[in-house]
């Protein structure tokens, strides 16, 4: 049999929609058994997918050759038919955006203002990568309470926000925080991890490996939640990344090794990460990142990891239910919110005024708790900036105002920490490196108090003095 024979029988069995996504990308939608089934064309998946229907329904063993040619004919009616769509992974918006659709890799999960259902097909495009795992049936009747005492969490705040970043979860589109939990030995870090992502998005791969910027980007854009389990110290790079997954940010990529032609692939995910001590420090990605610190769980309240799996499993379906019923009222309450100020990350805040409403708690609740959030991403930036604590010490000696040339600054600041100790190669060596630096911790010196004014004449000058005088 032909090709042209074999890709008629194909498309009569499967109904095919030729389309490209929204980064041009070749896809195709087929009907089986009543469900649709989305496809990256140069998938391998679908490659198998494409032999063993040939072999099943026409007893015929595709060759190479045959193969190549189908998929090459595949490609070329799904990039060049004048169709585009969004291809949603695990979470996509109905196209009037009234609707989401959940998958939980087998069927989906639809929820909107009057509640959720399972639904059999997604008026949109969902692709499963190989990172997509099965996910539990959920059921109607849950409290999403039942999982905090999966989470080590001593205070009120943080197990709010804990409840309203795994609902948010479930929304696509929107910048999230990245979630970063820290906490010493013994506080169930990487259980924490593994629990959150079995609850949002389970996989078979329970960590992402950061290895050549490009291979993570692939990882990246393969599934919906990112994990990063045990980090010590993330790059200046990999943090200036993680930015960018967050934000939705462009990536230019490579089409092939052997021809110079790019292409914009946009990306935008979630990120969870954890290890002993804060692995960022970069203030770009601490004002992104929503901090929980695990408390040490006690000799004797510590359990047989087994057991407490076995216990989560079971409560799963009904915690997963809850959040479907949670976000279902937050939509429902999203269009009430207003915020007087809104801070970075505003799409989050918004939906989190919402989830906080849905879950019987004033809008102002939530909001104290992110604030609290933001001061301690200030004070994270500070502690992790050698600079940073080398000007606000500085200052609190000096205690008027300071004002000066850039390069005398320097000079200045330099001297003060290598007197109090301080190793004088953790500082700027340029002032151009200087200015650079300040300019980025200027938000997070501000946070206690400490206003820092770079004005340009003939000289680069820069001021610094206490917003309300200098503490005593």
């Amino acid at each position: 049999m032909e090709v042209p024979e074999i890709l008629k029988k194909l498309e009569a069995d499967w109904k095919p929609e030729y389309f490209k996504n929204l980064n041009g990308e070749a896809f195709i939608t087929l009907e089986k058994s009543g469900a649709d089934l989305t496809f990256d064309v140069t998938s391998g998946k679908f490659e198998n997918f494409l032999r063993g229907h040939a072999y099943k329904n026409y007893e015929i063993v595709l060759s190479d050759s045959k193969t190549e040619k189908l998929l090459t004919i595949i490609r070329s009616k799904s990039l060049f038919e004048d169709m585009q769509k969004e291809v949603a992974v695990r979470c996509g918006w109905s196209q009037d955006r009234q609707t989401i659709y959940h998958d939980l890799g087998d069927q989906y999960v639809q929820i909107d203002r009057y509640g959720w259902s399972i639904v059999k097909k997604a008026p949109i495009p969902f692709v499963r990568y190989g990172f997509l795992g099965k996910q539990v049936k959920p059921e109607k009747i849950g409290d999403l309470t039942d999982v905090l005492p999966f989470f080590n969490l001593s205070s009120e705040d943080d197990k709010l926000l804990l409840l309203v970043f795994i609902v948010s979860c479930f929304i696509p589109d929107i910048p999230h925080p990245v979630l970063a939990i820290h906490g010493i030995q013994g506080s169930a870090k990487t259980t924490a991890l593994r629990f959150l992502l079995s609850l949002v998005d389970p996989s078979p791969v329970a960590d992402t490996q950061t290895l050549s910027m490009q291979d993570f980007l692939q990882t990246v854009s393969h599934r919906w939640v990112t994990p990063l389990d045990n980090q010590t110290n993330l790059s200046t790079d990999y943090s200036d990344l993680l930015c960018k997954v967050v934000t939705g940010t462009g990536f230019a990529k490579r089409m092939l090794y052997t021809n110079n032609d790019d292409f914009i692939q946009h990306i935008q995910r979630i990120v969870i990460l954890n290890g002993i001590s804060l692995p960022i420090s970069k203030s770009d990605i601490l004002d992104r990142c929503l901090i929980l610190e695990l408390e040490r769980i006690k000799d004797c309240d510590r359990r047989d990891e087994a057991d407490l799996k076995n216990e989560f499993e079971q409560l799963k379906p009904k915690i997963l239910g809850a959040c479907f019923h949670i976000l279902s009222l937050a939509i429902s309450h999203k269009s009430e919110i207003r915020l007087c100020q809104k801070p970075r990350l505003a799409d989050f805040a918004i939906w989190g005024c919402a989830i906080a409403k849905a879950l019987g708690l004033p809008q102002e609740k939530f909001i104290d708790a992110f604030n609290l959030n933001v001061k301690r991403q200030h004070q994270e930036a500070i502690a992790a900036s050698p600079l940073a604590d080398a000007v606000y010490s500085f200052m609190i000696e000096r205690k008027d105002e300071y004002n000066s040339t850039m390069t005398e600054a320097l000079n200045d600041i330099t001297r003060h920490a290598i007197n109090r100790g301080q190793n004088y190669r953790s500082l700027p060596q340029s002032t151009r490196s200087f200015g650079k630096k300040i300019k980025e911790l200027t938000t997070n010196l501000q946070s206690v108090h400490l206003i820092v004014e770079r004005k340009r004449t003939t000289t680069r000058n820069i001021r610094i003095f206490w917003e309300n005088g200098a503490p005593s």
